[in-house]
């Protein structure tokens, strides 16, 4: 395309686009970054900054970006993309950059922001759901209300009140509602990245499905998520006895379900159930598993990555 168009060209960013996309399947992370970010920037030099497929490319540059850690770089590229997605065609194809733009936010500790794009995540789904009829208007503006209430304050009353908002979704067949339940697990994540481990744990026991229902190998991401974030929650307010069950559980299912490509996240995850085991009094093997866990990290993030660092001084901490 190169030798045919000559460079900058619309149609070599799209192949470079095609690129990055093949490179990020492969799991070469920093190929499909580096096509990723020439064929945004050719995008950008032949002026088609309203080009459906450019705020494509920048929803798979922010989300390879966030795969490596790069969690700064991301958030501006995943907000560039939800806002064009949601120019372009409506606020409902911003959903999916916005769900990896709130994980994103949350993995950087930005906790309120994180919860600002949950709640809008939320209310797209709502407002998809009241739309077909599935679930009743006042109910679902019920549901916005309340989640909007908990991310501005963030404290139990106002989890509380969102749980009893939510109480209309038991009677609903659960794959009519499933698409809330990323948003409000991204939600309470939020509110844990925020510092209010309490108040997350409070979400995270109202969504979670029971232990042996989130080890299916069907299992959505989500209620993953959602089991991880109450593990998370307990690890936070030290709670590890408690803790350490749920981790053993979810490390294992997240390994099968989730295969190599969730490699990283399973073994930032072992550092936590480390965490469990070194307060237990069982040090050596808490010890073992940080090596472990961080060797994974290295390999797979770099030495630079927030995670492997993280491992690297819980080894230095765990040695003295």
């Amino acid at each position: 395309y190169e030798t045919i168009h000559g460079a900058p060209h619309r149609d070599t960013a799209s192949c470079l686009h095609n690129l990055a996309y093949l490179r990020w399947r492969q799991d070469r992370v920093d190929d499909a970054i580096d096509a990723y970010q020439r064929s945004a920037t050719m995008y950008r030099e032949v002026g088609d900054l309203h080009d459906p497929y450019y705020a494509e490319c920048l929803y798979g540059y922010g989300s390879a970006l966030a795969y490596a850690g790069k969690w700064e770089h991301a958030v501006e590229v995943l907000d560039e993309a939800a806002t064009r997605l949601a120019a372009a065609f409506g606020e409902s194809y911003a959903a999916t950059p916005l769900a990896s733009l709130a994980a994103a936010l949350t993995n950087l500790g930005e906790g309120e922001r994180a919860g600002g794009i949950a709640c809008r995540l939320l209310t797209i789904r709502l407002d998809a759901l009241a739309t077909d009829g599935t679930l009743n208007t006042s109910d679902a503006a019920a549901i916005k209300q309340s989640a909007e209430r908990l991310h501005a304050s963030m404290d139990g009353p106002s989890c509380a009140q969102l749980i009893d908002a939510l109480a209309p979704l038991a009677s609903l067949d659960p794959s009519e509602t499933w698409t809330l339940e990323g948003p409000l697990v991204r939600l309470a994540n939020a509110v844990l990245a925020a510092g209010h481990a309490d108040v997350a744990l409070m979400l995270f026991e109202h969504l979670d499905p029971p232990i042996e229902d989130a080890s299916r190998t069907t299992a959505r991401a989500s209620s993953l998520g959602g089991l991880e974030g109450r593990a998370l929650s307990m690890v936070a307010l030290g709670r590890f006895d408690e803790a350490r069950p749920l981790l053993e559980s979810v490390i294992p299912t997240r390994e099968r379900v989730t295969g190599t490509r969730g490699a990283a996240r399973t073994a930032w995850l072992r550092l936590k159930l480390a965490r469990c085991l070194q307060e237990a009094g069982e040090t050596e093997t808490a010890a073992g598993l940080i090596r472990e866990a961080t060797g994974v990290l290295r390999s797979e993030r770099g030495p630079e990555h927030p995670w492997t660092l993280e491992g690297e001084t819980m080894a230095l901490q765990i040695a003295r």
